[in-house]
């Protein structure tokens, strides 16, 4: 394939979990476009990076960002803010424009779309544990229904007929860490934690991995050796069984 169809993009490139996986990409020499809001966002990236700004509620827009890419991951995420004075969860929102639906639903369907109509040959999608649980804490936060937009999301990549490999994190730990046990399962029963940079190795990985192909796995880690070998890994997986959430909601 040419270098251009190597390019990989990644959306939410700004963000804290996006952008470890540009760093990653770069360093394994995989050339890499950062689709982000604003000409702000872009300027927090690494030198010399290609830039496609983009609102990913801007259809055409992100037409232009996946024309010619080979592989996409997508690490957008709608965030709550916590009203002046507030104190709790029951006083988190989320901006009119930035709302789960926009942001976790909408946005990513017109990535997945996108994806559909530039040919791209893999997407990685991360998502969250907790996504088949109503009653979870994170969708009550803002009333967003935070983790009901992603399943709504996945199940679109799913149903699309593009490769894919949904990626669902335990609680995002932002901080350095002795190396740890990488830990996949499926069916939504899985608890933890696991670090950003843990989660971004795992995407970078899937994108070339045979093993990640049309799969759905929530992800933690423990202590113990640092786990190495991807593909082993994600071998660990089943595939999911069928279009839409039927495999991923029924093991």
């Amino acid at each position: 394939m040419s270098e251009q169809q190597d390019v990989v993009v990644v959306a939410g490139a700004s963000g804290r979990t996006g952008r470890l996986c540009v760093e990653q990409l770069l360093a394994a020499g995989v050339p890499v476009r950062a689709l982000v809001r604003s000409p702000e966002k872009a300027a927090t990236l690494p030198a010399g990076i290609e830039v496609s700004l983009a609102d990913t509620a801007d259809r055409e827009a992100v037409r232009r960002a996946l024309a010619g890419a080979w592989g996409l991951i997508i690490a957008t995420g709608a965030r709550p803010q916590l009203k002046a004075g507030g104190r709790g969860p029951q006083d988190m929102f989320y901006p009119p424009d930035a709302t789960p639906q926009k942001i976790d639903y909408e946005g990513q369907v017109n990535l997945i779309e996108a994806a559909k109509e530039a040919g791209v040959q893999r997407v990685v999608l991360i998502s969250s544990i907790g996504v088949t649980q109503p009653d979870n804490i994170l969708n009550t936060l803002g009333n967003g229904r935070i983790l009901e937009w992603k399943l709504k999301s996945e199940d679109h990549l799913r149903a699309s007929g593009l490769t894919y490999t949904i990626v669902r994190p335990g609680h995002l730990e932002g901080q350095t860490h002795p190396p740890r046990t990488l830990v996949v399962g499926t069916g939504d029963t899985l608890q933890g934690a696991v670090s950003r940079e843990e989660v971004a190795a795992v995407c970078v990985a899937a994108l070339r991995s045979e093993a990640a192909r049309n799969k759905t796995f929530e992800l933690v880690s423990v202590p113990g050796p640092a786990t190495t070998d991807y593909d082993a890994l994600l071998a660990q997986v089943p595939p999911d069984q069928g279009a839409g959430s039927a495999g991923a909601r029924s093991r």
